[in-house]
């Protein structure tokens, strides 16, 4: 990513490889039946340190440290079975290992055997009078809070760049993010959402699907206001962007939001990405906060893509408080959240070969759930262990497990709106 400060990806790279921490999974060993039940945890699946030991739970006859004799076994087994017994670690092609599979990370969703669940926003008027307040323990959907969204984001960016290798780049967010605090309040949004919810409803789609609904030039203030604020806080590469895309016309906006939307992310200068995606997001989080409708799960399709406006999420908040100990997806556009229960993939929703990742220990607060099934995985973070955790912003500061993952052969399905893949 060109705005990043120079040596940042090397930055990364010598932090993955010195820090001599490696990415533990907390996963159970797929392939020891036992240990499925009893709690039994491996060493990251396919180290070259081979697998931790069972401790008496080995439903196998063989050497849990002969590594070849382990993967032959899984061999036999895949063969016999028709399935993986493990997770997949084929090796993700790409040329950032950071940003790993972010483009190509959304799997083929055929085959699958678990029924999926999907969330339907309801208008208001639609809803029985006995739906208007139903007893929920869990709500599937969180819209957007914007009343200081984006100054808490700053916050966060700035306190994590303190002791963080990527200090410099997450304090250039933290700025944007100051901004879209401005911007948001400088200019409100009045809009009547009602007759585009019914119609969503009864098509079955999202709301504010980025894919379909008509952008109005309200995005278009919102981005030449967020430039007027940055210019003065800028320099070098970053405000001759700016200055750039101040002199874009209508149309060439216009267009990159549409890349941006469609995933085509080597259409849009990855410098100038953030600053689009930045104003973007506030459009689409002012209608998010204005939905007059109330959500309901029910059977139908997955919930990789939000329920408000189809776009992919950031990463996934294990909630503490009211919510406490459910997990939902941040959306990185419009800010909403979505509700998808912790035993099963987000991207693909199988359970059977979810294993859990972090640089520390078992008990760290930043995590990376992957799957052997589709592949891919998602951080999670858990607020019980920092109440201030915020999900783009810490995210973005953990590049470096994004790195171990990408190593370990998983590829990400989220994108950080301050972390598009470069040209």
């Amino acid at each position: 990513m060109k705005l990043l400060p120079d040596g940042l990806a090397s930055v990364v790279q010598v932090d993955v490889q010195s820090s001599g921490s490696r990415a533990v999974s907390q996963g159970k060993n797929a392939f020891h039946t036992e240990g499925q039940d009893l709690g039994c945890y491996d060493q990251p699946v396919g180290s070259d340190r081979g697998i931790q030991p069972c401790r008496g739970l080995l439903t196998h006859k063989y050497d849990c440290f002969d590594v070849s004799s382990w993967r032959d076994k899984l061999r036999e087994q895949k063969e016999q079975t028709g399935k993986s017994a493990h997770v997949n670690m084929a090796r993700v092609s790409t040329e950032n290992p950071i940003l790993a599979g972010v483009v190509s990370s959304v799997i083929s969703q055929q085959n699958r055997k678990m029924p999926s669940m999907s969330i339907r926003i309801i208008p208001q008027d639609q809803l029985e009078k006995s739906e208007k307040n139903p007893a929920e323990t869990i709500p599937p959907l969180l819209f957007p809070r914007l009343k200081n969204l984006y100054s808490r984001r700053a916050a966060r960016l700035r306190d994590l760049a303190a002791k963080n290798p990527l200090g410099d780049y997450l304090r250039f967010a933290a700025v944007i993010a100051q901004a879209q605090e401005i911007v948001l309040y400088d200019h409100p949004l009045q809009m009547n959402l009602h007759a585009r919810l019914v119609q969503s409803n009864q098509e079955a789609k999202p709301p504010l699907d980025i894919h379909t609904l008509p952008r109005d030039t309200h995005w278009h203030r919102l981005l030449h206001s967020l430039i007027a604020e940055l210019k003065p806080e800028m320099s070098g590469q970053a405000l001759a962007v700016l200055e750039n895309l101040e002199k874009a016309s209508a149309t060439e906006l216009e267009t990159m939001a549409s890349a941006l939307f469609a995933g085509e992310y080597a259409q849009v200068s990855s410098d100038k990405a953030p600053f689009i995606w930045a104003a973007l997001s506030i459009y689409w989080a002012q209608m998010a906060a204005l939905i007059p409708g109330k959500a309901q799960a029910e059977m139908g399709n997955q919930r990789q893509f939000c329920p408000v406006c189809n776009s992919m999420p950031v990463a996934s908040m294990v909630h503490m408080g009211s919510h406490e100990g459910a997990r939902y997806l941040h959306c990185n556009l419009c800010e909403s959240e979505w509700y998808v229960v912790r035993s099963k993939c987000t991207n693909c929703e199988q359970s059977r070969d979810l294993h859990y990742w972090s640089l520390d220990s078992e008990h760290a607060a930043v995590k990376a759930e992957s799957c052997g099934d589709c592949g891919s995985y998602l951080k999670m973070l858990y607020q019980e262990k920092n109440p201030a955790m915020e999900p783009v912003a810490d995210d973005l500061a953990s590049l470096v497990l994004d790195a171990r993952m990408e190593q370990e052969g998983f590829a990400r399905s989220s994108l950080n709106p301050f972390m598009f893949p470069g040209e």
